[in-house]
């Protein structure tokens, strides 16, 4: 999980600074190779970073449950464990979140099972709980920004077919130059969720 996204950084980043060029008015071939190698790298392994983050929960869930229950603001062992977007954790419970409307996607994406079970915060002290807020607002920022990469390489993926360039979207390319840093907050935010 933390090479794909060293090198999604680095693939944003360094496309970013070229699309910074060519929306300067520099759109020559030497800044549209710089464009588009570490792009097509970026936008490759965009895509299979969450299948390998689904498989690194799963392993929580097995070696790490409590780091689980705060990442999905669980306070009590259940099954068919619903997806909390947002809100915040009061001491008791999940406060202004937005249930996602699909029956136990939580224990799905956990173990591969909409029935399964996963433990709650209260199965141990609470000096032994981490900080739920801040894991919980991490691993949202994470996956949130992530998402938008992927609607970002979907995105370059319309462009190209439809044009067989990206570079003529100005919005496209202001959107490249703040993926970089995005990409930096999102594996930022990995390492405070782990």
């Amino acid at each position: 999980h933390m090479f794909l996204a060293a090198y999604m950084v680095v693939g944003f980043c360094v496309a970013g600074v070229y699309a910074k060029g060519i929306l300067a008015g520099r759109d020559d071939r030497y800044h549209r190779l710089g464009l588009a190698i570490p792009l097509v790298f970026a936008c490759v392994l965009t895509p299979i970073q969450p299948v390998v983050g689904h498989f690194t929960g799963q392993r929580l869930a097995d070696e790490q449950p409590i780091k689980l229950a705060a990442m999905e603001g669980l306070v009590e062992t259940e099954s068919r464990v619903p997806t909390v977007l947002g809100g915040y954790y009061d001491g008791e419970r999940i406060v202004g979140g937005i249930e996602v409307p699909i029956p136990g996607l939580g224990s799905f994406t956990a173990i591969n099972s909409f029935d399964s079970e996963l433990l709650g915060l209260v199965t141990v002290p609470e000096s032994d709980r981490p900080p739920v807020n801040v894991v919980r607002f991490a691993f949202q920022t994470m996956v949130g920004i992530g998402t938008a990469l992927v609607g970002l390489v979907a995105w370059a993926a319309l462009l190209y077919r439809r044009h067989r360039t990206v570079e003529g979207s100005t919005w496209f390319l202001r959107a490249v130059v703040l993926a970089g840093p995005a990409a930096i907050v999102a594996m930022e935010t990995g390492w405070i969720t782990t």
